[in-house]
């Protein structure tokens, strides 16, 4: 989906539709332009919604809030790979991150970042009903509970 080109996180894509929202009540209540519209409501991704509207014929102010209601929809769609993190991510690391997921999962992807301290270090990934905790914390807890065991025993 190419409108996503630019967005890589899911809270990219709350802005994206955040910006989408803006321009529907702006062409619904008012006679500007949809290129004033856009650039206004929408100065993010202003070139990328028009695009994305012309390549679908949408200029009219009616077809264009259809389209932008259908996009709206396709966008919920996009699947997500939540990664829970001990650190707020930089953007080098989004980008890394998402290039290796854009590689190996696919394009259509979005990566959902959540801070959790108490994981200590390494990631709890989940994707596609799919779960993985490689955290320290777990690892931690794995290395007390058998030290434990070894004790009773």
């Amino acid at each position: 989906m190419k409108i996503l080109k630019d967005v890589k996180t899911y809270e990219g894509l709350r802005a994206l539709l955040v910006e989408i929202d803006a321009v529907k009540l702006s062409l619904a209540g008012s006679s500007t332009p949809l290129e004033s519209v856009l650039i206004k409501s929408a100065p993010k991704h202003a070139p990328t919604l028009l695009k994305h509207l012309r390549l679908n014929n949408a200029i009219e102010r009616e077809v264009a809030i259809s389209a932008l209601v259908a996009l709206e929809k396709q966008l919920d769609e996009v699947q997500r790979v939540e990664l829970i993190l001990a650190f707020i991510p930089s953007e080098e690391f989004i980008d890394e991150v998402f290039a290796w997921v854009t590689i190996n999962v696919g394009s259509t992807v979005l990566l959902d970042f959540k801070k959790d301290p108490a994981i200590i270090a390494g990631a709890v990934i989940s994707y596609g009903g799919q779960y993985l905790d490689d955290s320290t914390a777990k690892k931690l807890t794995e290395v007390f509970s058998g030290m434990r065991k070894a004790q009773s025993e």
